[in-house]
């Protein structure tokens, strides 16, 4: 079912607050109030004593609160936003901003009653806080919590909610007992992407039928949470991300079919079914309180926006290796703690797409064949060594042994000429594996050893030039194939 958000557009006319997920709600409407009003001194310590998580002294701190605003107004600092469900308050926050700083806020409270939790609310009311700070003119948000063990739920959903541990004060409330404190700072693109898309004109880049867009989208997303409430389907009530796995892997197959077909109806259909199980899985997790859709869409959002520099920002970026390198530059600068290059390759990718990736991954530090004519060179070498394997002694001929380097230059195929040469080199990939059938070797399986093989001697690389305290981009490629030789010399003489 539908949930409509009240807002007060009076005192908050440019708010675009996030939607709370329909799943397992039964009321209607769900109104966003900011008075504080004298029963809101029993309504707040009704919902923190509901959850049954705070201590007796944490429910009088935050009845305090309201004390102090309805005495004060807002002289005391303290803000709130109450969320009602047909007239019932369910959920609250208080925040306020914190003196002698330059816009910085603290929020002190989030609380959701226990019969309102496990429906995606604490953090639907952490987002519409968060709105209502930067409104306010906010750059910085401050929240924080005890290190002990019973909050381990609070630090969880910080993190969930973007935050960023910022310090940690030992011994603050008491013995063994510490303060954590989270940051989140107001994102670059103040506007909310879909208000940032309804902006924009169609020569920026809207997607077609915009206004058609958005309320179907919207239907997809409540027929999947009616699927999966309680009383929905039983089959997808049934469903976790592992299992519906085979159905998201075929789904892709049955696309990239479609797409070598050409057939545009059956493309539009394969691509519903590949976004439904993105919705599903995302269902499932909001189900499972991992993380909501809303998170989906705003990260590979605000990702694409990072690494396009050159479309949202003013980095110059004239061909495709240029975006290609700001893409791993501002990758590694993303994920600096990632012990390897190679790391976040996914192991349940086919053999071939893993061979494509690692690769890859090697040459974006520059550790890569110089030149085309060295990969056809290593073609002959490694032709030659089966050939001996399999027949005792080198018998195939050496492939492009007379051809001029000069005619396969390291210059980007024209694409009258790409279809072509892709049909070739699948045919040279489909003889390779034709001969693997004909002497028992599963192409998939030598595959996947020669991955390993590469991986393993790649990071004996890098961890030769962290030994000397380099980095893999200040290392020459002599230097790197070096360390690979040193790597291969050490392994048992059958992994060559």
């Amino acid at each position: 079912m539908r949930l409509q958000i009240s807002i007060d557009h009076e005192n908050h006319p440019t708010m675009n607050f996030p939607t709370i997920p329909a799943s397992g709600l039964t009321n209607n409407s769900i109104t966003l109030r900011y008075d504080v009003q004298e029963q809101d001194l029993a309504t707040v310590r009704a919902i923190v004593e509901s959850t049954g998580f705070f201590y007796p002294a944490e429910v009088d701190v935050a009845v305090e609160l309201v004390e102090e605003r309805l005495r004060k107004g807002e002289a005391s600092g303290y803000f709130f936003a109450f969320a009602e469900i047909d007239g019932r308050t369910v959920g609250y926050s208080c925040y306020g901003p914190i003196a002698c700083t330059a816009n910085s806020f603290d929020i002190f409270w989030i609380a959701v009653h226990r019969d309102a939790q496990r429906h995606g609310m604490g953090k639907w009311l952490m987002s519409v806080t968060e709105e209502l700070i930067f409104a306010q003119d906010g750059a910085r948000i401050y929240v924080e919590t005890s290190g002990r063990e019973h909050y381990l739920p609070t630090r969880k959903f910080y993190d969930r909610c973007g935050y960023q541990q910022i310090a940690e004060l030992p011994e603050f409330y008491g013995p063994q007992d510490s303060k954590i404190i989270y940051l989140k700072t107001k994102p670059p693109t103040a506007p909310p992407l879909v208000s940032a898309l309804a902006a924009m004109t169609p020569q920026l880049g809207t997607p077609p039928e915009f206004e058609l867009l958005l309320p179907e989208f919207r239907r997809l997303c409540e027929v999947v949470a009616r699927l999966r409430a309680p009383n929905g389907c039983p089959w997808d009530r049934q469903q976790t991300m592992k299992t519906i796995k085979p159905y998201t892997l075929e789904e892709t197959y049955e696309l990239l079919e479609a797409i070598d077909a050409d057939d545009n109806e059956a493309i539009c259909e394969e691509l519903g079914d590949v976004l439904l199980q993105v919705i599903l899985d995302s269902q499932i997790a909001a189900d499972e309180q991992r993380f909501l859709l809303t998170d989906v869409v705003r990260r590979i959002a605000d990702k694409m926006v990072r690494r396009h520099p050159h479309v949202f920002s003013d980095v110059e970026a004239s061909t495709t290796d240029d975006v290609r390198r700001n893409w791993y530059a501002i990758k590694r600068q993303e994920k600096p703690t990632r012990d390897s290059q190679l790391e976040g390759i996914p192991l349940a990718l086919p053999e071939l797409a893993r061979t494509a990736r690692i690769t890859a991954r090697a040459a974006a530090v520059g550790y890569d064949f110089p030149d085309r004519r060295m990969l056809f060179d290593k073609l002959n070498e490694e032709l030659s060594e089966l050939a001996v394997e399999l027949f005792g002694s080198n018998v195939i001929p050496t492939i492009l042994a007379t051809v001029d380097s000069a005619i396969i230059a390291d210059q980007p195929l024209q694409p009258a000429l790409k279809d072509k040469a892709e049909s070739e080199l699948g045919d040279v990939l489909f003889v390779l594996a034709n001969i693997g059938r004909r002497w028992g070797i599963n192409p998939e399986e030598a595959l996947r050893s020669s991955n390993a093989k590469f991986s393993r001697r790649f990071q004996a690389i890098e961890a030769a030039m962290k030994s000397e305290g380099r980095s893999m981009h200040a290392a020459t490629l002599r230097e790197m194939e070096d360390a690979y030789q040193a790597a291969k010399r050490r392994e048992p003489k059958q992994n060559s």
